[in-house]
């Protein structure tokens, strides 16, 4: 008996290796006159629970210990929380690692592994990127445990699932994905699982961006992102009552919604914490924004609107001013908040102010391009106003070349991409349009009531 307990001691001392790192603590302990030791990482254990446990342990006697299993001990000696027994030192030491306290008794076989996980996170607030003027102002944080509560706070269903996996062979990310019974369709959520399943990558390093690639490999030449992404609590629970399905990666708070179609890139919250009358309104507002921002410019040009017969002069102005205001957006980005807004008003106003009184820009150009600076926030999905800012340009490049010719054939080229782009389940990529369901595009257009089949 001493023998195999020195055994499964060295097994875990030689997979974890805590006399290599400080975090990592060992403890030899004498629990009912049999040796014992606990692992666990210091800062990641609720270390108030693990001492009244290891304090009740302590005072057990011999006849405590008598005849009894790693199941019995854990079910009459460990009632604070969930604890299961791991006959494998590999896997007990990943758990471990993952925040878990290992216990080890002499005469057990089998590692006890105790729930008692305490990651550090930030406090739950707003996200900076989609805030709303109603409604709730929570935020997902960096903790999949609690980001799953959130989600289940709101949707109090005995049909919610949560399946749970853990991908990276160095990492060891914990995802959960989730969905309602009944709901989403049951092929989708195979499918989404059956992808994650086989992810063969040593660590989500980028989080949800990692897991995407991995799931999908994008084409460099399609920019249409494939994931739909939120921050929010309330944005998520929402899908996922609609029938989607909700990815969440440990250590971000980024959470991925799926199956995707393009007009869902296109839903913001802020619709539905007001009445049906003015979420449409806003609806068609940033619709028709879109399209002015992605066709108004690329027009301009091949008409020959602008005043000057140097038609590549206009031509070069719209390039470097888009370069120029990508470059005040870079610029915004890595600025210090406190100093973030002001830098952008005042660093646009000088490079306009300089351009036009130098001859460099025209002020059409100059006032295309503060309408698409504008129109950028507009949209609720980044990724999205980028795509189209790709297909702005290729439109603006092949008509200087081209003409009309070269317009259209940018135009067929970005319907022609949409159309192939494959999505994670669902009806496809640009869904209702095609397939074409009438019934599904007169909901995107119009925003309705809540009702029992429309939450």
């Amino acid at each position: 008996m001493p023998d195999t307990f020195d055994r499964c001691v060295q097994a875990m001392r030689s997979t974890l290796q805590p006399e290599r790192s400080f975090d990592v603590e060992e403890r030899q302990l004498l629990i009912g006159d049999r040796r014992a030791m606990a692992w666990f990482v210091d800062a990641m254990t609720k270390d108030d629970v693990l001492e009244r446990l290891l304090s009740h342990m302590l005072s057990l006697s011999a006849d405590d210990l008598a005849d009894i299993t790693p199941e019995q001990f854990s079910q009459r000696h460990i009632p604070y929380t969930q604890a299961t027994p791991e006959p494998d030192a590999a896997a007990a030491a990943v758990q471990i690692l993952s925040g878990q306290t290992a216990l080890l008794v002499e005469g057990f076989t089998d590692y006890i592994i105790i729930d008692l996980r305490l990651y550090p996170a930030r406090t739950l607030k707003e996200p900076e990127e989609d805030r709303v003027m109603l409604g709730a102002h929570d935020g997902f944080c960096e903790s999949v445990k609690t980001n799953v509560a959130l989600v289940r706070r709101r949707i109090r269903s005995t049909d919610f699932r949560v399946h749970h996996q853990v991908v990276g062979s160095k990492s060891h990310t914990d995802v959960a994905v989730c969905w309602l019974e009944g709901i989403a369709s049951q092929s989708d959520v195979e499918q989404v699982v059956q992808k994650i399943e086989r992810v063969d990558v040593g660590s989500l390093s980028m989080g949800h961006e990692s897991l995407s690639e991995a799931m999908v490999k994008p084409k460099w030449f399609n920019p249409f992102p494939q994931f739909r992404y939120t921050e929010r609590p309330d944005r998520a629970a929402a899908a996922i009552a609609e029938g989607k399905i909700l990815v969440m990666v440990d250590n971000s708070p980024i959470v991925s919604m799926l199956p995707t179609a393009l007009p869902d890139f296109l839903q913001d919250t802020n619709e539905f914490y007001f009445g049906p009358n003015i979420g449409t309104f806003l609806r068609w507002v940033r619709g028709i924004i879109l399209l002015i921002s992605l066709f108004l410019i690329p027009i301009w040009y091949t008409a020959e609107i602008y005043p000057t017969d140097d038609r590549w002069k206009i031509f070069w102005e719209l390039m470097i001013a888009e370069l120029v205001l990508d470059a005040v957006k870079l610029a915004t980005l890595h600025t210090p908040s406190s100093m973030g807004g002001m830098f952008g008003i005042i660093g646009t106003l000088i490079l306009g102010e300089f351009a036009v009184n130098s001859g460099l820009f025209g002020e059409g150009v100059l006032l295309l391009m503060a309408f698409q600076a504008v129109a950028t926030f507009v949209q609720p999905s980044f990724p999205l106003g980028y795509t189209f800012k790709f297909y702005r340009l290729l439109m603006t490049v092949l008509a200087a070349l081209l003409g009309w010719w070269g317009f259209a054939a940018a135009v067929l080229i970005m319907i022609v991409t949409a159309a192939t782009t494959k999505s994670i389940g669902g009806d496809g990529y640009l869904s209702p349009f095609i397939p074409l369901r009438p019934q599904a595009l007169w909901r995107m257009l119009m925003r309705r009531r809540i009702h029992k089949e429309n939450s």
